[in-house]
C-alpha cells in the first residue's frame, strides 16, 4: 500500500473514533521529549471520558517510516503513559506498520 494511502487510512481511523489531535514525540522516549509536559497536562485538560490515541510505527524494519533507531516500541510508549498517570484502554492492530494505543487518565476513586 502506498504511503499516501496509509496516511489516509490512519487519518480516517482516527476521525472515525472521534480523535482530532496528534503529537509526534520523535525518537526519544516520551518522558524524555519536550512533549512530556503536554502529556502530563492532558490528564487535567481531558473531559471525564477523554482519551489519548497514540499511533506510531512498530519498532521493526518496514518499507516505510523512520529508521529503526528512531522508533519507539509499544512497551516504551505504554510505560511512559503509565508513568504519567494513564491506563491503557485499547490496543488496536489493524494498521500494517503502526500500532494504535488508546489511553485514559487514571481517575481518583
Amino acid at each position: 500500500m502506498p504511503v499516501r494511502e496509509l496516511r489516509k487510512t490512519r487519518i480516517a481511523a482516527i476521525r472515525a473514533l472521534g480523535y482530532t489531535f496528534g503529537i509526534r514525540a520523535g525518537h526519544c522516549s516520551v518522558s524524555e521529549s519536550p512533549f512530556w509536559d503536554i502529556i502530563l497536562n492532558m490528564i487535567h485538560a481531558l473531559k471525564q471520558t477523554g482519551e489519548v490515541a497514540v499511533i506510531d510505527f512498530y519498532k521493526r524494519e518496514a518499507p516505510i517510516g523512520p529508521p529503526l533507531s528512531m522508533k519507539l516500541s509499544e512497551e516504551e510508549v505504554t510505560k511512559d503513559f503509565l508513568k504519567a498517570g494513564f491506563t491503557l484502554n485499547k490496543q488496536l492492530s489493524f494498521l500494517p506498520y503502526q500500532y494504535f494505543l488508546i489511553f485514559r487518565p487514571k481517575r481518583g476513586g
